[in-house]
């Protein structure tokens, strides 16, 4: 078994868990016993955050910058289509603002990413 097949192992394993447990708590309220397979989740997910070549964190980087460039502007677009509107207060309003700061949200975190693989590919270089 080569490396990146361990570490894509180690992450599905780890994914697969942390929706059993988000399964668990939904359906039975939050345990101590959730915390078990959150976790080992969590600690299966470390391998596939190291151990990357020059080559995979340039890649990643710039995967992940792109990516929050989109968010960053399909958010500013839904914003400014609510402020388009003339019934900011109706109902398409609000799905779209609400679309909208999900979408800025997730652009926030990609931009977490980005700043770890840049710092990443700064260490390797």
């Amino acid at each position: 078994m080569s490396r990146q097949s361990l570490r894509f192992a180690c992450a599905g394993i780890g994914c697969l868990l942390l929706a059993i447990a988000a399964f668990f708590i939904r359906t039975n309220g939050s345990t101590r016993l959730a915390l078990l397979p959150v976790s080992i989740g969590v600690v299966m997910l470390v391998p596939a955050a190291f151990g990357e070549t020059r080559e995979h964190a340039n890649e990643a980087c710039l995967r992940f910058r792109n990516a929050a460039f989109v968010c960053f502007g399909l958010a500013l677009t839904l914003l400014m289509s609510v402020l388009a509107l003339r019934d900011r207060h109706g109902a398409i309003a609000q799905r779209l603002a609400s679309l909208g700061a999900a979408c800025w949200l997730v652009a926030m975190m990609l931009t977490f990413c980005f700043a770890f693989y840049a710092s990443k590919r700064r260490a390797i270089n």
